[in-house]
């Protein structure tokens, strides 16, 4: 009691703070269960004034099934085992509606320790259950759409890719003049062809990569693979690419024939992205593949893609293994490509049980890393 307060006068404003407050039914129950006070909130939420209610058991708050299986007397039962019980469930409304409720409900005992009852506050939560049941239907019918789509273009592999493979496969031999002789500007035309066509199937790659991952049906076998064997393939691949920018494109392994076990068309994959992302921003200079061997076993379980490009600002880098976000020179350079190279390289090497990093130095190149686990 503070000071000026008659006796009683404190119990009376927190009878009257309780009693006001509609957003909570507050009330007690004796310790048989039975209702012994009930506040506004009750009436606003449940329906029962207060002579209504007051003298009935609690379980007319819940269902005819709930109370068959003895469900009300369990939950005091574990109050007064527990002191407490804080939990959501159906109740039952006058009219028998249900609403979905948050349920707290508190032992009260005397100083000796005696069970004096229990106080219950009740919120009506139906709003937010129906709001949270509507996100999660949207979130399921996105996801299930999501899916749909990966597995579509999944299964789109040999239909978008033929079509693309003819015109690249007629373009070359024709540019090879096994049919005939050409003209400069035919040659030229041609060429644009070839070029476009090599950077749409290059695009459907990446795409249908991508949703092959999404849809957990990208199909990876662990095996021994000639580190040597993959090394140059991508080397022998971009080569080309790096001589038409006058870059050298270079590669070192270690002696002998060193093997590693993992996907190897993965792991051809990889390398070809960054290498070939590598080349992309790099004017002079040159790209050099190299295979990093483990100081004590030997073992090469490290692959680095050092290149002396313009390298990636700093506050560029945590954007660079985000999907279709391409991250490059300011100049206006060539910025060919989907953006998904990085991005589906990083899933790769997740999948094979390992990791990319980067690092740059802006003005003087990059050093791209894959560092692949063992099995």
């Amino acid at each position: 009691m503070g000071p000026g307060q008659a006796p009683g006068e404190g119990e009376e404003s927190v009878r009257l703070l309780v009693d006001a407050m509609r957003e909570f039914a507050i009330f007690t129950l004796d310790p048989m269960g039975r209702i012994a006070s009930w506040n506004t909130g009750g009436a606003w939420i449940v329906g029962y004034e207060r002579d209504e209610i007051v003298g009935r058991h609690f379980s007319v708050l819940y269902s005819p099934d709930e109370v068959a299986t003895r469900t009300p007397s369990r939950v005091l039962q574990s109050v007064i085992e527990t002191g407490k019980s804080d939990e959501e469930g159906w109740h039952v409304r006058k009219d028998g509606s249900l609403f979905w409720a948050n349920l707290m409900i508190a032992a009260i005992r005397d100083d000796s320790g005696q069970l004096r009852g229990f106080g219950k506050v009740t919120r009506d939560l139906t709003e937010r259950r129906k709001l949270e049941e509507s996100l999660r239907e949207k979130n399921a019918a996105m996801e299930r759409a999501l899916l749909a789509k990966d597995r579509f273009l999944a299964t789109m592999s040999h239909e978008l890719r033929t079509p693309l493979n003819a015109i690249l496969g007629y373009t070359g031999t024709m540019l090879m003049r096994l049919p005939g002789p050409l003209n400069a500007e035919q040659e030229k035309q041609l060429r644009t062809v070839q070029l476009g066509a090599r950077h749409l199937l290059s695009l459907i790659n990446d795409l249908l990569d991508l949703a092959k991952i999404n849809a957990g049906s990208i199909d990876l076998r662990r095996e021994p693979v000639s580190i040597r064997a993959v090394v140059e393939e991508v080397v022998t691949t971009l080569r080309p690419f790096a001589a038409s920018k006058g870059i050298e494109l270079s590669a070192d392994v270690p002696a002998g024939e060193p093997t590693i076990r993992t996907d190897r068309r993965a792991l051809s994959q990889i390398l070809l992205n960054l290498a070939n992302n590598a080349c992309k921003f790099t004017e002079r200079g040159g790209v050099r593949i190299e295979a990093v061997a483990d100081p004590i076993d030997g073992r090469v379980s490290a692959f680095q893609v050092k290149d002396s490009g313009i390298g990636i600002r700093a506050e560029d880098q945590a954007r660079l293994f985000q999907p279709f976000v391409q991250v490059g020179r300011e100049d206006g350079g060539d910025r060919n490509g989907s953006g998904l190279g990085l991005h589906l390289s990083q899933r790769l090497a997740e999948l094979l049980g390992g990791r990319i990093e980067f690092s740059s130095d802006f003005g003087r190149g990059s050093c791209i890393t894959l560092t692949l686990g063992g099995d």
